[in-house]
């Protein structure tokens, strides 16, 4: 059954900027509560890169137009739009999913890629052509066994080739974060340009991740 985020109404009007905070712990208690799937399997969320070809620089105007169409597109899709820091994308904008359970992978692939079917058909926004994707996955994991969780993760030759080491972490494939004394979260980032097998690659490498939990 399809789980729909009904408190994320004011993320959702408009595209947010690089700074702005989404409490996505929160949301997800709110939709799940602490005793449901959250103890029962690893969360999922995806954010894919975007870019504008109209947006070089972007501007207030261009904003209000695409923001006018969020308000219409958005809402409960489970997708949020933020622009993406200058450093990474001066014209671009990331496409995130909100955490959904492991087995609701599929549904939070097919909302991302119908939201960006919307976004190009009204704001022609389209995926950026290096096909940059995130990988955010969260699961329980008590603090200092960390390594223990990461001996878990087995990623065949294929994926490690598209995967993208981070600058800011000393693990190969990922980054670690700490959400509070009882969960952590691993993002990873590929480079998967559109294909016939994109969404099947996307779904295997994120059950690879999972499988560490």
């Amino acid at each position: 059954m399809q789980t729909v985020y009904t408190s994320t109404s004011q993320y959702q009007q408009r595209a947010l900027s690089p700074q702005e905070h989404v409490p996505y712990g929160q949301l997800v208690l709110s939709v799940y509560g602490p005793s449901g799937a959250i103890k029962r399997e690893p969360f999922v969320g995806f954010k894919m890169l975007l870019k504008d070809p109209k947006g070089i620089p972007i501007t207030q105007l261009r904003l209000d137009e695409i923001d006018h169409y969020l308000k219409q597109l958005l809402p409960r899709t489970g997708c949020i739009l933020r622009q993406t820091d200058s450093k990474v994308l001066a014209d671009g904008y990331w496409l995130i999913t909100l955490p959904r359970p492991r087995s609701q992978i599929i549904t939070a692939l097919r909302e991302m890629m119908n939201v960006l079917t919307a976004l190009n058909n009204y704001c022609g926004l389209i995926k950026h052509e290096a096909g940059t994707i995130e990988v955010n996955v969260s699961g329980h994991c008590l603090m200092g066994y960390e390594q223990v969780k990461l001996q878990n993760l087995v990623i065949s030759p294929r994926y490690q080739q598209m995967m993208i080491s981070p600058n800011n972490s000393v693990y190969k494939f990922g980054v670690i974060q700490r959400i509070n004394q009882n969960f952590m979260l691993f993002r990873t980032r590929i480079n998967l340009p559109f294909g016939a097998n994109m969404q099947e690659d996307l779904i295997v490498l994120t059950q690879l991740i999972c499988a560490m939990f």
